[in-house]
């Protein structure tokens, strides 16, 4: 256990909380407000997930019961009604009414209490098929959903957990038993107070999913000592579920802004462990981290992690001052074995590995950025442990902010040997592949997309149709006219082009931007 343990059990809710106090929740949510009740929160609405330790709460109690502040309230409990015939006869009514509603009623999207609570529900026990779509919308009160394809029918939303902010997930076997795990990122904002001055951190916890499990399997966010801690930037994080270490096992690799960090699952714990964190990784250098992937790189049947890595500060790098790491499991922890100096700056997960090129070692594949006369371009570099840069394509002026420059997939795309690279980017709105062919990258098939929508990710499938060697699942932002949400997907079938097959844009009003999304892998990827 952490040192948090040593504070007592933890009281998750406000009703558990009222009821250890022996007091009404308004009447504690009031005694946070004006004297001080040792609650903890996330940051973000006030409705966001709380929880207390006993320890705390006996201290404070004490302190305040003592000096007159505090005066506990009884909690009466409601007479009750069940016996009063005014009450059961429409009771009888509606209870019917609703039975025949449930067996008459058509599909809907599940539903959850957990938004209103502020405690992350899930909408039932949590199952992971290789037809579903796996998407997370980050915001305060974002969700965590899948979207399960069946016969010929759109997706429709299987499963749900909200609320919760994953900006990123992962999925892989964390415990080595005969089922995958998705595991997510979260934060939550510590304060502090020392005399007058103020400060706060941000503290990212690991939530694990589990089949056959309702909410989550595991979560370190009650246990201050297994999370990472980042002084400010909260909305880049990474995941890669993979053998890290090199021994038996997967491990959990999280990136933040700073650190690279890897967790582990531990047995006999029964529970998820932080390993190691870095965050030094060039010598006197301020490394801002923006991607990252695990892979055998120098095919010595060990697994290296690759980084990518500007000088800086977000919204403040050193123009061309950019790396790609390399980086070996030694002595417990990840060291840097090779510093490669990147031919343009780079921007979050644009970092992928695949083999492009057919016949050799695997590549490590990125955007890149040159500025040439105030114009930015974007460039596909492919990089390889032995021969270094290998390729460089130019792909046309891009544009600035969040959803400028280009997103890339890299994978089996068609039948051709090798795999192919897909470029997203939102000026204008496109989706191009392309293909190695001699001795370069050529363009293949393109196709436009909603000029409503703006993607931050895409990815490449299997795709069950007959007919289709492969699909593409693209996520953002978007906004259609009468709709009040803001999210995009949207799922196109590759055969000699794309074919679009379906398009979730806006939404119900609650539907926030896509953040990250993926498919479900067809098999343990071990």
């Amino acid at each position: 256990m952490g040192p948090d343990s040593e504070k007592g059990e933890i009281l998750s809710t406000w009703k558990e909380i009222a009821a250890y106090l022996n007091s009404g929740v308004r009447t504690c949510i009031r005694w946070e407000k004006e004297s001080g009740l040792p609650v903890h929160r996330q940051e973000g609405a006030p409705r966001s997930r709380i929880f207390a330790y006993k320890g705390e709460l006996n201290d404070w109690f004490k302190s305040r019961l003592g000096n007159g502040t505090i005066h506990p309230e009884e909690v009466k409990p409601s007479k009750p009604v069940w016996g009063r015939p005014y009450i059961t006869f429409p009771l009888g009514i509606i209870i019917v009414a609703l039975g025949l509603f449930v067996v008459l009623k058509p599909r809907v999207a599940p539903t959850v209490t957990g938004a209103a609570s502020g405690v992350p529900q899930s909408s039932g026990l949590f199952e992971l098929n290789s037809v579903d779509i796996v998407e997370t919308e980050w915001a305060a009160s974002g969700r965590l959903r899948i979207w399960r394809r069946l016969n010929a029918a759109d997706p429709f939303e299987n499963w749900r957990i909200e609320p919760v902010r994953h900006t990123t997930f992962a999925t892989g076997n964390l415990d080595e038993d005969a089922n995958i795990e998705l595991a997510a990122p979260g934060h939550c904002r510590e304060y502090e107070k020392v005399g007058d001055l103020a400060s706060s951190k941000i503290r990212f916890f690991i939530n694990a999913y589990k089949l056959g499990f309702r909410d989550w399997w595991k979560t370190t966010f009650y246990d201050i000592s297994q999370c990472v801690i980042e002084k400010d930037n909260y909305e880049f994080t990474e995941t890669v579920i993979a053998d890290v270490d090199n021994s038996p096992g997967n491990e959990l690799l999280l990136v933040t802004a700073h650190a690279l960090s890897v967790f582990r699952y531990d047995p006999k714990a029964g529970e998820i462990r932080l390993v190691c964190t870095r965050n030094a990784f060039i010598d006197n250098v301020n490394t801002l981290l923006r991607s990252a992937a695990v892979v055998d790189i120098d095919h010595d049947g060990r697994n290296e992690i690759l980084a990518t890595a500007h000088e800086g500060e977000e919204g403040a790098e050193t123009p061309g001052k950019s790396w790609l790491l390399v980086l070996r499991w030694q002595d417990g922890g990840p060291a840097v074995s090779r510093i490669e100096a990147l031919p343009g700056m780079t921007s979050v997960r644009a970092l992928k590995i695949g083999d492009v090129v057919p016949g050799g070692p695997k590549e490590a594949v990125l955007a890149c950025y040159r500025v040439v006369k105030n114009v930015k371009y974007g460039h596909i570099i492919g990089w390889t442990f032995d021969g270094g840069f290998i390729f460089d394509k130019l792909i046309d002026e891009v544009g600035e902010g969040q959803y400028g420059g280009i997103f890339l997939a890299v994978g089996d795309l068609s039948a051709s040997p090798g795999d192919e690279v897909l470029v997203g980017r939102n000026h204008p709105n496109e989706i191009i592949s392309f293909f190695w062919r001699d001795n370069g990258l050529v363009r293949g098939p393109k196709i436009g997309f909603e000029t409503n929508a703006r993607i931050n990710n895409i990815q490449i499938g299997h795709s069950p149709r007959q007919g289709f060697y492969s699909c593409v699942l693209m996520s953002g932002t978007g906004e259609r006219e009468g709709q009040l949400g803001k999210s995009f997907l949207e799922l196109l079938n590759f055969s000699n082009g794309f074919v679009s097959e379906w398009t979730r844009l806006g939404g119900e009003k609650e539907d926030l931007a896509v953040s990250y999304a993926t498919f479900a892998p067809l098999k343990d990827p071990d």
